[in-house]
């Protein structure tokens, strides 16, 4: 069975840099635009080689290979058409990576331990460790400056801990980091704080890049309430501003229409993707 073979230790490299600075399997191949850089150095190569492997493969191969895929990366590389380009083998080597990256990306049993031996944030500010305490929680003090998405630190830019991120893995918990950024920035002459930080992740301040997550609604809102109204009806548009981070999957926009039925009285929800 067609498979590509990948070094173990590039693998792990290349994942310790995807924690630093928060990039996701998914959105790996938009590191080969050259940003962040110390990504970028370390999945070129990968990547390069992985086109190598998939160019020395026949187009049944290359097929199966994709088939191997999981769904949701796969749907960014159907069809599999001849001929093959080297710029469609090169997507399919970027996503392959990716699904090798996620295989381990962020386990949580990496981030039980409230003060692990082997923290990279305290190898690179050994100072911090007495700002801990037993159960691993880092005392804000003046020279830690919160921000919804880490913490500031000197040139340091700390992230949240795992356990403060929708679904344990994803993005921080905006809203409520934020939240409390601000309360703790009104309140801290009266109030002490301490949170939990990932010690896997540390990059210069300069390197952090602020996310914002943005969509644009137009119609009218989903109501349960008039669910059965047969007089609710009418499109509902989500469109993308470009460019964003999903460029690589050419998204449009999603329409929701719902429409009743010409012979009977029944409302019908159609979604369609463009």
């Amino acid at each position: 069975m067609a498979k590509l073979l990948f070094d173990d230790r590039e693998l792990r490299e290349l994942r310790r840099q995807c924690l630093h600075y928060n990039v996701f399997p998914l959105f790996l191949s938009h590191c080969m635009g050259g940003d962040p850089p110390a990504v970028y150095a370390v999945l070129k190569p990968i990547v390069d080689e992985c086109v190598t492997q998939l160019a020395e493969m026949s187009f049944e191969e290359v097929r199966l290979i994709v088939d191997s895929v999981s769904a949701g990366y796969r749907q960014l590389l159907l069809p599999v058409e001849r001929p093959l380009t080297r710029e469609y083998l090169r997507r399919v080597a970027e996503y392959c990576v990716a699904v090798e990256l996620q295989a381990g990306y962020s386990p949580v049993s990496e981030v039980i331990s409230p003060l692990p031996n082997d923290s990279e944030v305290l190898t690179a500010c050994p100072e911090l460790r007495s700002r801990f305490d037993d159960d691993g929680l880092l005392a804000l003090t003046d020279d830690l400056l919160l921000f919804d998405g880490g913490i500031r630190y000197r040139k340091h830019f700390l992230h949240y801990h795992q356990f403060l991120r929708r679904g344990f893995s994803s993005n921080p918990n905006f809203d409520f980091l934020g939240t409390l950024a601000r309360f703790r920035h009104e309140t801290q002459d009266s109030n002490s704080f301490r949170i939990a930080i990932d010690h896997r992740r540390i990059i210069n301040f300069d390197d952090y890049r602020h996310e914002m997550e943005l969509d644009t609604w137009f119609g009218p809102k989903f109501d349960p309430n008039k669910l059965d109204d047969p007089n609710f009806v009418g499109l509902t548009v989500v469109a993308r501003t470009y460019s964003n981070s999903l460029d690589s999957y050419p998204l449009e926009k999603t329409e929701f229409l719902w429409k009743t039925n010409e012979v009977e009285s029944i409302k019908t929800l159609e979604i369609e993707e463009l």
